[in-house]
């Protein structure tokens, strides 16, 4: 009979090993495990070529050993695709202690053989996890923890690290949380950092179509920009020139009078809708001008600039 097992890109351990045997699992005092009749059907639904031997004592033909002493085990193997997996299991009652030879019944010995058949398939793979004392496969008990992990609260060192992120790139970080659906007074999922991360990377590229906020509030305010240069600019202008000796006369501070105005949110949010209405790469065309983002915010000449060579690429 050929193989079922449609994912060929993994191994028999591994297509196995994922499998979620949970329904089956049962539990007896305290013990958790899979009866052997399910471990043998659901291992013949993926190998149905699979097969197991009983072995028997040489010495007195019967499906059981001896260590000599007291103790009786059993030896059962597992063939799947090839691969022969074998498991010696003691012969044990409903306390998993060891019966004694003089003790020992024809049933004790059934058991120990069916349980030492259901593990040694699960050396295959199959119920493993069970005897890892883990609830659910590996793949499984991975997609849970990432789902548990997207709902809860973000940490502080990561929303730092995106808060700042925002301000080197005049990003409005309250804006893109309502992007993200947050609600007032809740507290930022690591699901939405990590949609915000996205909307914030993808800004400072110029690359966003905003779908509750506008544009424009997405950058920082007109205020948080404008009161900062032009009042230095002011300050500048209306100086009392310094005298060589420190006092009037002297020329201003060249550091001081080189401040340049930035150019608003509005207008870079304009820069940028004109760039994707066109299909243009705006970091490019800021590249083009000279303007580079690390030396710090878009000066009001860079940005009329920019948008000078952005009209000529797309007329």
């Amino acid at each position: 009979m050929a193989n079922t097992n449609t994912n060929t890109n993994k191994s028999v351990f591994e297509t196995l090993r994922n499998i979620d045997v949970t329904n089956h699992v049962k539990e007896k005092n305290g013990y958790r495990y899979i009866p052997w009749a399910d471990a043998w059907g659901l291992l013949l639904e993926k190998y149905p070529d699979s097969t197991y031997e009983v072995f028997e004592n040489p010495a007195t033909c019967t499906p059981y050993f001896t260590d000599g002493a007291r103790a009786l085990f059993v030896k059962v193997s597992v063939t799947v695709e090839g691969k022969t997996n074998t498991e010696i299991y003691p012969v044990i009652n409903h306390k998993n202690e060891a019966i004694s030879q003089d003790k020992v019944t024809a049933m004790d010995i059934n058991k120990a053989i069916q349980r030492g058949l259901t593990k040694a398939i699960a050396r295959h793979g199959l119920g493993l996890y069970i005897y890892e004392d883990e609830d659910l496969p590996p793949e499984m008990a991975e997609e849970k923890k990432r789902v548990e992990k997207k709902d809860k609260p973000a940490t502080s060192a990561d929303k730092l690290k995106w808060t700042k992120f925002c301000a080197e790139n005049g990003l409005n970080a309250s804006a893109i949380t309502k992007e993200v659906g947050l609600e007032k007074g809740a507290k930022l999922t690591n699901e939405q950092l990590d949609m915000a991360n996205e909307i914030a990377k993808a800004l400072a590229s110029g690359s966003y179509e905003p779908k509750v906020v506008t544009l424009e509030e997405l950058f920082v305010t007109d205020g948080a920009v404008e009161n900062t240069a032009p009042a230095t600019e002011e300050k500048a202008e209306n100086a009392e020139e310094p005298k060589a000796d420190g006092k009037a006369g002297e020329k201003p501070n060249k550091k001081t009078a080189s401040v340049e105005e930035l150019a608003t949110k509005k207008e870079k949010a304009e820069l940028i809708a004109f760039c994707k209405e066109n299909n243009l790469d705006v970091m490019a065309i800021l590249s083009e001008i000279g303007h580079d983002k690390e030396e710090g915010e878009l000066t009001e000449e860079n940005y009329r600039k920019a948008f000078a060579l952005a009209k000529e690429k797309a007329a």
